[in-house]
């Protein structure tokens, strides 16, 4: 999620998840076993188009929701509020590539059980089973694994090969393979915390980030998010970061100590939005064109004891804000301030790439950015493109922070660091400075703050809060105004 969302280095520095490649094929071992087996045995038990003409407006707004909305969910029946219930990770392959693959190889260095429709193997540890769409096993259902400190050698992490633990299920779909790991909601979040917050912020901050990773799953366990794997989250940041950083004691603790703890709003579970780092001030679920009064607890507000908040909507005082503005509980971090310096030409591929990207005509060679509209916040809500062959209108943060970016970019953070290797910007709080040399653009310079979407609770902000000695219940009610911590077991 922030959101969701393996970005960690050197405490609060923060980059894109890097997933290396995977194991080389010939260093596994092929199992033949239950190729053959029966073909009629049952199954086990499974716990817009928006193309214009060149010489009129081109309107690109961003297509849903960032991470937290889940569109297309199949509903099934909720869960039972009980001990440790239980949910279902669907999990990428390399790269974060697809959740479908051509092959799943899985191996333990324990002895481990291996189980199919109408059959079942031990497997020796180390062992590497492979799998895949052609063995006889999937004729008639799923295949199983089960044993401890299961690997998913097809699935490199950023921490190498985690332990999964719970049971894979392999399913074949269209011709290709699916993985699924059903395992405890409080396992899963034991993997869930560490990847979306360092633990360096302190156990009180830790413990807010699982009661609102808690709060997320539960709600996303109320359907399936990918059905046909009937898997309710997967291990992506289009939910939430599951087994890519290495989990350890304190992480494991802020798990346990609010174990069952979820936030509910007027008795109902919450989707506890979550971000990286503010720019000094939060906005609301308007950013996702929500209605935002149906929202009341993720409100735009500034991240100071007192709450202050002027009219960012105004772009003379949102310029002052950025400029000026250091108190927040998140200033302390890299990303609370950072400017981008973007060449003419490359504005004009990376806008034109956009445009080409999502079926609209090319506006030519970039002449003028204007932000002609911001959401509460401050965060761009509109951003006018004017070209030599036409115009286009950008709407939404995310489709303006992912047509201005571009590989080449250098990321300039108030503390001196400089990130590279991005391709988007890191939000949508952001002012332009036009460049010129002898009255002839050369390009823009964007001073802006923060990382992420901006609504809900900033977790350098959380940080930030509990270095000044707030406690987990105080920080959550400071970012989630009028919930209450309820127990779901």
């Amino acid at each position: 999620m922030g959101r969701g969302t393996g970005r960690w280095t050197g405490g609060l520095q923060r980059t894109a998840a890097a997933v290396l490649l995977l194991l080389a094929a010939t260093a596994a071992v092929s199992l033949l076993l239950g190729r053959n087996a029966p073909a009629t045995a049952e199954a086990p038990a499974s716990s817009g188009d928006a193309a214009e003409s060149l010489d009129t407006d081109t309107t690109a707004a961003e297509g849903a929701p960032e991470t937290g909305a889940v569109p297309g969910e199949e509903s099934q029946a909720p869960p039972e509020a009980g001990e440790n219930p239980t949910i279902r990770v669907a999990i990428y392959g390399a790269d974060y590539g697809s959740l479908y693959q051509d092959t799943v190889q899985v191996s333990s260095a324990e002895d481990f059980i291996v189980s199919w429709s109408g059959g079942e193997e031990q497997m020796a540890g180390d062992t590497v089973l492979t799998l895949t769409p052609e063995d006889a096993w999937f004729a008639s259902g799923s295949v199983w694994v089960r044993g401890e400190g299961l690997q998913i050698l097809s699935s490199r992490r950023e921490c190498g090969y985690p332990d999964y633990p719970g049971e894979l299920e392999i399913i074949l779909t269209e011709g290709k393979l699916g993985v699924v790991n059903q395992l405890s909601l409080e396992e899963y979040l034991c993997r869930v915390v560490p990847g979306e917050m360092p633990s360096s912020y302190g156990l009180e901050a830790l413990k807010v980030q699982a009661v609102c990773a808690r709060s997320y799953a539960w709600c996303r366990m109320q359907g399936y998010g990918i059905p046909e794997l009937r898997a309710h989250v997967d291990d992506s940041t289009n939910y939430q970061v599951y087994n890519n950083q290495a989990f350890g004691e304190k992480t494991d603790q802020a798990v346990w100590d609010t174990a069952g703890q979820v936030l509910n709003y007027q008795g109902q579970t919450i989707t506890a939005y979550y971000y990286s780092t503010s720019c000094g001030s939060s906005t609301d679920t308007g950013v996702w064109q929500s209605d935002p009064a149906e929202y009341p607890y993720c409100p735009a507000a500034c991240l100071n004891v007192d709450r202050d908040t002027p009219d960012l909507t105004d772009e003379a005082a949102f310029r002052q804000f950025i400029d000026e503005n250091t108190d927040s509980f998140d200033s302390g971090d890299g990303f609370y301030r950072w400017q981008i310096t973007l060449g003419k030409d490359s504005l004009t591929q990376s806008i034109n790439g956009y445009l080409e990207n999502h079926g609209m005509a090319s506006i030519g060679e970039v002449a003028v950015l204007e932000v002609t509209g911001r959401s509460a916040g401050g965060v761009i809500r509109e951003l006018t493109v004017t070209g030599s062959q036409g115009r286009a209108v950008l709407e939404r943060q995310s489709a303006v922070r992912e047509a201005l970016g571009s590989e080449g970019m250098e990321i300039e953070q108030h503390t001196g660091y400089v990130v590279e290797g991005w391709t988007m910007v890191p939000s949508g709080f952001f002012y332009l400075e036009r460049l010129e040399e002898n009255g002839t653009l050369t390009g823009y310079r964007l001073h802006g703050g923060g990382y992420g979407h901006g609504v809900g609770m900033s977790q350098s902000g959380a940080g930030g809060m509990a270095e000044a000695g707030y406690t987990y219940g105080q920080i959550l009610l400071y970012f989630y105004p009028g919930t209450e911590v309820h127990s779901i077991y």
